[in-house]
């Protein structure tokens, strides 16, 4: 596999290995402590560190200080490193035991535009963080970066190196700013988020219910997402209950709105196929579909009848209603 070199690289491959595991210490004074069972805070109790953290300090050693309890078992990682445009300076200043490499970082510090080597430095910080991050990675988990044009194919060619490339996901660019940022050619309106996992063949990657029309109301229940589909009571031609007299009868519905065969309770209503007119009209369903899929019937208030029954229709791994997460991402601003 072809790897990305860099002024330092042979100097940074493994000083994520001699970076020294420091002591995560609570701050009482900056922590919410809350007792047992949701009560009311409680300043004399001590801040636990097996709940939410937030760690101020170089996060290169806070990387390393996670990782004796952490290791392997962080399912999503997202981070937001500096873009290293040369518009904002940014400070270099890992220890990294290496008489050259301490002398090549006193000089242009902090990194801005000016500096020549600033892609070098930028590659130079990433590298050990990218090899702690990878170790705090569980087996199925999976770690985004947001980045822009001046260092994303760069930060591709180094998270291959680290993550492996066979465990990358998606570069996946985000629109952001249909405003746009001016450019001297162009102007900007996307930045990138890059993906890649731990284990390619241990992620299962979720499809999500969606549609083209994005009007279309998804819902969810216990069972699941599903969208409205047809009534249950046949309209159009033979949809009479002489036409099929076995497909009418009553069908009751509860107080949660659940649907049965019989009468639970004296709040149940009872439904039948009626028309609006009064006529008698027949289900879609026969009584052993209802009883076995009584969980695809909707029940929704209706403007001439009490109650509509109406049929759900679910995602299916195979139909235009479920498809993988798209790679283009857009947020209006």
């Amino acid at each position: 596999m072809p790897t990305l070199e860099f002024k330092g690289k042979s100097h940074i491959y493994a000083h994520h290995l001699t970076v020294p595991y420091r002591p995560l210490i609570a701050d009482n004074t900056r922590s919410i402590i809350e007792q047992m069972g949701g009560g009311a805070r409680d300043s004399d109790a001590a801040t636990s560190l097996d709940s939410n953290l937030i760690i101020h300090g170089d996060n290169l050693h806070a990387l390393k200080a996670l990782l004796p309890t952490y290791a392997g078992r962080v399912k999503c990682i997202y981070i937001d490193p500096p873009y290293n445009t040369g518009s904002q300076a940014w400070v270099f200043n890992d220890n990294v035991n290496s008489p050259t490499m301490r002398q090549w970082l006193s000089e242009n510090t902090p990194v801005d535009g000016e500096d020549l080597e600033r892609h070098d430095k930028w590659l130079c910080m990433m590298w050990p963080r990218l090899q702690l991050l990878r170790e705090l990675l569980a087996d199925d988990g999976v770690i985004f970066a947001s980045i822009d044009d001046h260092e994303q194919w760069r930060l591709l060619g180094i998270m291959e190196e680290v993550f492996g490339e066979s465990n990358f996901v998606a570069t996946l660019p985000f629109i952001q700013n249909l405003g746009a940022r001016p450019g001297k050619w162009m102007s900007t309106v996307h930045e990138y988020v890059v993906a890649f996992c731990k284990e390619y063949d241990q992620v299962t990657f979720a499809k999500l219910p969606t549609d083209e029309d994005p009007t279309t109301d998804w819902r969810r229940d216990d069972r699941g997402y599903f969208r409205e589909g047809y009534p249950l009571m046949r309209t159009g031609t033979g949809a009479g209950r002489a036409d099929r007299p076995e497909m009418f009868f009553p069908i009751y519905v509860g107080t949660d709105y659940s649907v049965s065969l019989e009468r639970k309770s004296d709040q149940d209503i009872e439904l039948l196929p009626l028309r609006p007119d009064g006529s008698e009209a027949r289900w879609m369903w026969g009584k052993e579909k209802v009883v076995a899929s009584s969980h695809d019937i909707h029940v929704k208030p209706h403007r001439t009848h009490r109650y509509q029954l109406i049929t759900k229709v679910r995602p299916d791994l195979n139909d235009k209603f479920n498809r993988k997460p798209r790679t283009l991402w857009y947020e209006p601003r």
